[in-house]
């Protein structure tokens, strides 16, 4: 018998080619699903974004930005930044400029996840990772978010990628520090403590497994994440003064962790509600996840680098679960960062259901599955979702932006109380006025024009003339108003 015929076959496995093209598939599918779904501008603390991003455009307020009523961004600037680059090179704000970052922080998620599957748990996990982390209702709002949390979580996957390899290899611990600074630039400093909580593995592996000890310099790169974020606090406040300090450490940060200030809410008070929506917001992938999950704890691999791996990816979830349980407020997009370890948790267990399945059969499912879950996606975003009261607030005005921009004189429109997403759709930035001053706008002799909320079946009070309405709610009209009889020319 020749040496060619006593070799046993290589074990089939999906190509590299199969595996990048399924994961743009569903990636671009999603992103076109998300774009030409009605809009939820005003859903989701999303509008306020886009206004930081228009301060940036069109007032040059890079430092600090301010939402159209003069309150200071709730945030760090990274996603503003990357938004408002896109909207410069695009020549002109919109919905996709918007949710630009949150659109290639979502493309680098899936890149970044099915190349560390294949590697870790075999081509065959590889090919779910981009499904399982879609089509979820969180998933799908990822995607296109007109909010940091997407970002965030790309910053901590990177981090955490970095910190495993810092920690096998025994060094590169700067890599991790800068990804970690990247995700304090993005949101908030306790991006650091999602990243890392996956080293609870070395306890772990010292009681239960083949000791690996934490090597390597910590310090140099703990400085560097130090540093980045407090240059540019430092920037701020000299711009900005004592009020960016409130609105960053106390209002953000202090609020949202331990209940102070406005937020008026008990640390842990909602201990239940992150892990109710780990099941239910990231069904179906969610359900092997907590399978994988169960495998970590009952049967580890018997391979030190899969055992330490699935081990760091189950401190990883585990982890980041309890700090959120801990939080004073907290919201199911809060769960972002830990997409990336229960997907992967999930993928492998399902590629071990699938094993038996030859590998065009492995990829053809995963194609269907990508196909169907697109499908799926523009049903439940156009029909379920659309049927949101404040999506159907948003698509509303949406509407009435654009009939708003084709009938009048977009550049001598003013606003009192009239919603962010008015402007957003305008693509226009300009300070809301208050009570008093919209009353002298439209008492005076040169023709105005003011956008305004109403209760239903009452009229304006000092406007003489009504040139638009339009419903928004059961309980209120947006309304186009001046002091003419004809409206300024355009």
């Amino acid at each position: 018998m020749s040496a060619t015929s006593s070799r046993s076959p290589a074990p089939e496995r999906p190509s590299r080619r199969a595996l990048i093209a399924l994961t743009l598939l569903v990636w671009l599918g999603v992103v076109l699903v998300r774009w030409t779904a009605p809009s939820d501008w005003m859903a989701r603390d999303q509008e306020r974004v886009g206004t930081y991003v228009l301060d940036i455009v069109q007032n040059g307020s890079v430092v600090v930005q301010h939402d159209v009523f003069g309150n200071v961004a709730s945030k760090p600037p990274m996603f503003n930044w990357i938004a408002a680059a896109a909207t410069v090179v695009a020549g002109g704000f919109s919905r996709f400029t918007l949710a630009f970052p949150s659109v290639l922080a979502s493309l680098g998620s899936l890149l970044l996840l099915v190349g560390v599957a294949a590697r870790r748990f075999g081509p065959r996990a590889a090919l779910w990772c981009a499904p399982l982390f879609a089509f979820s209702t969180l998933g799908l709002r990822v995607f296109f978010l007109a909010r940091s949390d997407e970002v965030f979580a790309f910053f901590v996957l990177l981090a955490a990628l970095l910190a495993w390899r810092a920690w096998q290899r025994g060094g590169g611990w700067l890599w991790f520090w800068l990804a970690a600074s990247g995700a304090t630039m993005t949101k908030a400093p306790h991006g650091v403590l999602f990243a890392a909580a996956g080293l609870l593995a070395v306890w772990w592996e010292r009681r239960r497994g083949t000791p690996l000890p934490i090597r390597g310099r910590f310090w140099p790169g703990l400085l560097v994440f130090l540093g980045v974020p407090l240059l540019w606090v430092f920037a701020a406040w000299l711009e900005g003064g004592q009020p960016v300090l409130k609105k960053l450490f106390f209002d953000e940060l202090a609020g949202h962790a331990l209940g102070v200030g406005e937020h008026r809410a008990v640390p842990g008070g909602k201990f239940l509600h992150p892990w109710a929506w780990l099941v239910t917001r990231l069904a179906p992938m969610s359900l092997l996840a907590l399978v994988g999950l169960w495998r970590v704890f009952a049967r580890p691999a018997p391979g030190d680098d899969e055992r330490r791996f699935e081990r760091f990816l189950g401190c990883w979830l585990l982890g980041g679960l309890l700090m959120l349980s801990l939080q004073s407020t907290v919201r199911f997009i809060h769960l972002a960062p830990l997409m990336a370890p229960a997907t992967l948790l999930a993928a492998r267990e399902l590629a071990r259901w699938l094993r038996r399945a030859s590998h065009r059969r492995a990829t053809a499912a995963a194609t269907v599955a990508a196909v169907v879950g697109i499908a799926l996606s523009w049903i439940y975003l156009n029909v379920v979702d659309a049927k949101d009261a404040r999506i159907v607030e948003s698509e509303r005005m949406r509407v009435a932006a654009e009939d708003i921009g084709a009938r009048f004189a977009i550049d001598r429109l003013d606003y009192f109380d009239a919603p962010m997403a008015l402007q957003l759709h305008l693509g226009v930035f300009r300070p809301v006025l208050g009570a008093a001053a919209a009353a002298q706008l439209l008492a005076g002799e040169r023709p105005v024009l003011v956008a305004q909320m109403q209760a239903k079946g009452s009229e304006p009070e000092g406007a003489p003339f009504v040139h638009a309405r339009y419903p928004l709610t059961e309980q209120s009209d947006l309304l186009v108003v001046g002091n003419t009889a004809t409206p300024p020319a355009r």
